[in-house]
Formats: structure tokens, C-alpha cells, sequence
């Protein structure tokens, strides 16, 4: 076989393995099953699988909330010496462990939330805030999670759309935050029809509103989104 029988060999190979990802991508997504619950205490979760999705909640926001953390206290601190770095360090690591604790406590308390489960395992979630602060009378997504392992196989978007149809209510504004660094998340809800926009209230001068973006759907802006 000539050079551009190989090369046509190989194309047609490459092709068929992208082929088949996308199909293997979309047939774990469609095999994700989303249930809804008016509280997280009415899930009739295992104790393996609670364990699974608190694997997940953590993977999706540990390194986030270090993140902000240290962020916070850096632009609350005057102190440019080795001691004071020294001294966020500390307290970093201190409220990370407060929050990981007071997260544990309060994690079964939460409300309106969409479970996806793949196989009877936990594998995403999100929740639906009504009338939040930020909201103005609207609703808002919260913590939308996915499997890390599970990642750019069409499971977040799977829940991201689930989300949308799930927490939209007519006439009332349906929005979420995201941290400011996470430019690919932005850019997925984008292409979802989620805009930046200013929050219709000040975002409360606290950690959990620190180096945040709020986006506010508007479907006039969607875009078909890539698998995620």
C-alpha cells in the first residue's frame, strides 16, 4: 500500500475513534437519571452513595473555596512581611477546616435539589434557590457538580440544561454565580445563554461572595454547548 493509502487509513481511523468517544460520551449521559427531592433527608440515599456525593460536592469546590479563602484574606490584610503571610497561611487552613465541618453538618439540610445518579451511583447535582438574596424575587441555580471523572462525557451539560428547565419559572429571572477565575465554566454557561451581568444586589462583602461573577440567563444568547 502507497503513503496515501496509509494516510487515508489513518484518517479513517482517527475518525472512527472520535466517532465512537462521542457516541460512548452520549450514551453516558443519557443514561444519567435525574430525581428530584424536596430535601436531601428524602433522598433515599446509601450510606455509600451519600459518601459518593460528598466525594463529589468536595471535588467540585475544595480547591475553589482554598482558593478564595486565601484570596480574601489577602485583600483584607495591609501586611506585606513573611510574618503576615505566615498568619493567612495559618488562618487559611484554619477556616478551611471550620468550613469542611460546619459543610458536613449542614449538607443533609439542603433543599430543592436534583440528584443525577448513573448506575446507583452519584454522579451530579445541583440545587434550585428560590427568592434568593442575590435573586431579586428570582431563582437561582446553586451548586451545579459533576464527577470529575466523569468530566467533557456530556454530564454537565446534561445537568446544566436539566437545571435551566427545572429552576426557570416564567416571568421570574433565573441566574448563577461562578467564580471569577473559572473562564471555562463562564464559557460553558455562555454557551447555555447565561450573561454576565451586574447582580441586581450587591454581593454581600463575605467569603462566600469573594472574586465572584453573576450571570443571568437570557436564551436570546444561547449557543449549542460542547460536551462537558
Amino acid at each position: 500500500m502507497n503513503r496515501m493509502g496509509w494516510m487515508v487509513l489513518c484518517l479513517i481511523g482517527v475518525g472512527g475513534v472520535l466517532y465512537w468517544r462521542l457516541v460512548a460520551n452520549a450514551r453516558i449521559s443519557e443514561q444519567v437519571v435525574m430525581t428530584h427531592y424536596a430535601t436531601l433527608k428524602d433522598a433515599p440515599l446509601s450510606s455509600k452513595q451519600y459518601e459518593d456525593m460528598l466525594e463529589v460536592y468536595h471535588g467540585c469546590f475544595e480547591e475553589a473555596r482554598e482558593k478564595n479563602v486565601r484570596g480574601f484574606l489577602q485583600s483584607r490584610s495591609q501586611q506585606d512581611s513573611v510574618l503576615g503571610n505566615m498568619k493567612i497561611e495559618n488562618r487559611v487552613s484554619k477556616i478551611l477546616q471550620d468550613i469542611r465541618v460546619e459543610s458536613l453538618k449542614s449538607f443533609k439540610d439542603r433543599t430543592n435539589i436534583y440528584i443525577g445518579m448513573l448506575h446507583d451511583k452519584v454522579v451530579g447535582f445541583f440545587t434550585c434557590a428560590d427568592d434568593h438574596v442575590l435573586a431579586d424575587n428570582g431563582v437561582m441555580i446553586w451548586s451545579i457538580c459533576v464527577d470529575e471523572k466523569l468530566r467533557k462525557k456530556g454530564v454537565g451539560s446534561k445537568l446544566i440544561q436539566h437545571a435551566i428547565t427545572s429552576c426557570k419559572q416564567d416571568g421570574r429571572p433565573l441566574s448563577l454565580i461562578v467564580d471569577s477565575y473559572r473562564s471555562h465554566l463562564i464559557s460553558i454557561y455562555q454557551h447555555f445563554g447565561f450573561v454576565q451581568r451586574p447582580p441586581e444586589h450587591p454581593f454581600p462583602d463575605s467569603l462566600d461572595y469573594f472574586d465572584k461573577v453573576y450571570m443571568r440567563y437570557e436564551p436570546a444568547a444561547s449557543v449549542m454547548p460542547k460536551d462537558r
